[in-house]
């Protein structure tokens, strides 16, 4: 990754079919498969390295760069992105969860289902306060984080990742997104380790993009392509990839990867910067 780099990134927030791939696992692909898979079907979240070398990783923050910073999945550590896109960082990762279904409806963003982890309460509102690392910041809902989306004016890509949502829901979280993406400089990657919500965000419109996190155990152990040929990528943890990496291969898709243990993280992160499997890393900025 040097040089100048050359987004590429579509004006939409979606694609046609032609980015959906078919092919059906028989043999484990090798490096060279597995790039120009890469490169051909996924050519809309390339970056180019002085226009002519491909740089096949997309970096994005987990819950925003946050870590010692500010609170996760704030504002605050979505706007710490937007200020240090390079060729090290296209965006980011967050979590969307509906917790009503009588405010239009009522999404915040916000990884846990209770506030246990934050501040000890339970039940999570368009109000509530989360501290972390001795920092405080409210949940930000989906109209105070469209609002941020309408001032990106450069190119980045956000993972939605969807917890918890009814099909109706989903639809109106995705209508909620597109309109704010004023600037088209926003895509927009849809993400769960529900299949059920990939189902209602494909109901929606069947070209999103979108990343099965997870469910992948079964895939391997029973050798068969589960993953809807919709999702463009499957993500899972470091540990999961380490002791199942030629498994995953079988499912012949970009993988992306996050991590739960963090006491290695830097030297892992280094490792898999090297992994010509890993298309997507998760950092902890």
């Amino acid at each position: 990754m040097i040089g100048n780099i050359k987004r590429v990134l579509p004006k939409v927030s979606f694609l046609g079919n032609s980015i959906v791939t078919n092919a059906k696992p028989k043999d484990s692909i090798n490096e060279k498969e597995f790039v120009n898979l890469n490169v051909n079907k996924y050519k809309h979240l390339e970056v180019k390295v002085n226009n002519d070398e491909i740089n096949k990783k997309i970096f994005l923050a987990h819950r925003g760069a946050w870590n010692n910073k500010c609170v996760e999945n704030s504002i605050q550590s979505f706007e710490n992105v937007k200020k240090n896109i390079s060729s090290k960082l296209h965006g980011f990762e967050c979590d969307f969860r509906q917790i009503s279904q009588t405010e239009k409806p009522a999404w915040v963003i916000m990884h846990d289902e209770n506030l246990y982890r934050f501040n000890g309460g339970d039940k999570i509102n368009l109000n509530s306060i989360i501290i972390q690392n001795e920092m405080a910041a409210k949940i930000p809902s989906l109209n105070e984080f469209c609002k941020w989306c309408k001032t990106i004016t450069e190119p980045v890509i956000i993972n939605i990742e969807i917890k918890t949502g009814t099909d109706a829901g989903i639809s109106y979280l995705i209508d909620s997104l597109n309109k704010a993406n004023k600037n088209q400089q926003i895509t927009y990657v849809f993400s769960s380790f529900d299949k059920c919500i990939l189902s209602s965000i494909f109901k929606k419109n069947e070209s999103y993009n979108a990343v099965l996190f997870d469910s992948v155990t079964e895939m391997i152990d029973k050798n068969e392509f589960l993953i809807s040929d919709n999702c463009l990528f499957f993500a899972t943890s470091y540990d999961f990839y380490e002791i199942h990496k030629e498994g995953l291969k079988l499912l012949n898709k970009p993988c992306g990867v996050y991590f739960k243990n963090m006491s290695s993280y830097k030297e892992n992160v280094d490792k898999l910067k090297n992994d010509p499997f890993v298309s997507i890393i998760f950092l902890e900025v």
